[in-house]
């Protein structure tokens, strides 16, 4: 079996130059420059990889190990091969809808790393541990309990879950390292290679290893480090410490804030967010010229109705370009996702998607026309290809109902649209 993989390994590196691997259907950079690290230890290729095929645990096995495993040397062998890897489906479900995957923007943005390839073992290993770019999902401590989350990204779900009768054993927090002295260890084996770092949470910027790693890049002088966050933007200080004003050390600061909608609808959807609040921070950090916003809406059947007023609200506020939103469509739980909707909405929302991206075209600049109107195109295509699901519907009406009664809210006052 090993032995067909070098073959094939061999066949496909004397035949393709770079620009042919790079551009075949499966191959990513991901896997020579990169890995994620999540909340309970486990290793993968990238945030979008599934959760059920990790690549390892670094509390049993080091990072050098996992780095040259045999699921690792396997998923490089695949890519090069064009062969598809159970790691990456989402990817491939993106492409599937003529959407931007993951895997294509990061062979764009790292096209001068591809020659890397070479460096490749017949049996898919690398001689070289060299980092350049990490993911790590702190923790699941976070401060929202956002609609279509779990207690797997969120402690403050917690309580909610134990009230609607989940029994889990695994209600509680996990960290992605165990101490400060661990965390430290890893960086310090990478600083000098490392060039971009991506947090994610539960909330990274509310997490106290964030602090630390913070701390730790500045202590080292390393302000040439990209640093990219998934962040609900709810909180810019903590315990006593400004966050803007130490990113200020830092070249690059990205922000790719997890906004739905906005008033009432964002803070429902984000319940626990104050929708006044989010504003304030958003004024804020447009004034700092090394901090870049992006907007990350999950597009659900919370938003889809009303995602372009939304949109238009952003822009007329100027807190965004239109180039810089990017839709996050959600598939799941299924009561959530818009194919689930009825026909007759759906042929709604297509007619005013239809007229909102030619008024586009008219009354925005061209980058931020030609982006929302592509994701539109990309959102379209996914709602149409499932029927109107029914039972899923009825599912939505009695989840919503159960977390209105813990809560106190009301979801068909805030989503009319959504009475059927």
């Amino acid at each position: 079996m090993h032995q067909l993989s070098y073959l094939s390994y061999n066949i496909v590196m004397s035949k393709l130059d770079d620009q042919q691997i790079s551009n075949n259907d499966t191959f990513c950079i991901l896997p020579w420059i990169h890995l994620e690290i999540r909340e309970n230890g486990n290793i993968y290729p990238c945030s979008r990889s599934l959760s059920a095929y990790p690549l390892g645990d670094f509390k049993k096995l080091s990072y050098s190990k996992i780095w040259n495993s045999e699921e690792f040397k396997k998923l490089r062998l695949n890519m090069l091969n064009n062969v598809k890897s159970k790691h990456c489906i989402d990817c491939y479900r993106i492409e599937k809808y003529n959407g931007t995957s993951l895997r294509k923007k990061f062979n764009f943005t790292n096209k001068d790393k591809i020659p890397l390839i070479h460096q490749t073992k017949t049996d898919g290993s690398l001689e070289k541990f060299d980092l350049n770019f990490v993911s790590i999902r702190l923790s699941n401590l976070c401060n929202l309990k956002c609609q279509y989350c779990d207690h797997n990204s969120s402690t403050a779900w917690i309580t909610d879950q134990r009230k609607l009768g989940y029994q889990g054993e695994d209600l509680l927090r996990t960290d992605s390292f165990s101490s400060k002295e661990e965390c430290l260890d890893f960086f310090s084996n990478h600083i000098d290679t490392l060039k971009a770092i991506y947090l994610i949470g539960g909330e990274p910027l509310i997490d106290p290893y964030h602090n630390i790693i913070l701390d730790y890049f500045i202590e080292q002088g390393r302000s040439d480090i990209a640093i990219t966050y998934n962040s609900n933007l709810t909180e810019l200080s903590v315990k006593g410490t400004d966050l803007v004003e130490k990113w200020k050390f830092f070249d690059k600061v990205i922000l790719d804030a997890s906004i739905d909608s906005h008033q009432e609808r964002n803070d429902y959807i984000r319940y626990g967010s104050s929708w006044d609040k989010l504003e304030r921070n958003i004024v804020r950090l447009k004034d700092h010229s090394n901090v870049k916003l992006r907007f990350y809406p999950t597009i659900s059947i919370f938003n889809v109705f009303t995602l372009i007023e939304s949109i238009k609200y952003w822009l007329d506020k100027e807190y965004i370009q239109g180039h810089e939103i990017i839709f996050n469509i959600l598939e799941g739980p299924e009561y959530f996702n818009i194919q689930t909707l009825p026909n007759e909405s759906k042929r709604e929302i297509r007619e005013n998607i239809i007229q909102f991206t030619k008024e586009l075209f008219q009354n925005y600049d061209m980058a931020s026309a030609i982006q929302l109107s592509k994701q539109f195109k990309e959102l379209l295509q996914f709602l149409e290809t499932s029927h109107e699901g029914q039972d899923n519907l009825r599912a939505f009406r009695e989840h919503c109902d159960k977390i209105d009664q813990l809560r106190g809210s009301n979801w068909r006052e805030v989503f009319p649209e959504l009475i059927f």
